[in-house]
């Protein structure tokens, strides 16, 4: 997406007239971008998203309890 995103700025902020124009420009752009990758700089880890972003995020252990217990319970009517 943040790739999109940069492409679509720095690309297609206009009007192309036609497909071989358009090809071309992104066969160029997308050349320069990748010949000068930049880092991205997450502002945190997994754990602390889970926490700052929780209501977004499943309960990964309570999930996984409960398909623990499904399991068993099937495995015991078997």
């Amino acid at each position: 997406e943040i790739g999109i995103n940069i492409m679509t700025r720095e690309c297609l902020n206009r009007r192309i007239p036609d497909i071989e124009t358009l090809r071309a420009e992104l066969k160029a752009w997308n050349e320069a971008y990748n010949s000068a990758p930049t880092e991205i700089n997450w502002q945190f880890s997994n754990e602390t998203s889970r926490i700052k972003l929780k209501s977004l995020y499943p309960d990964i252990d309570r999930n996984q309890e409960l398909r623990d217990q499904l399991r068993q319970k099937k495995s015991q009517i078997k």
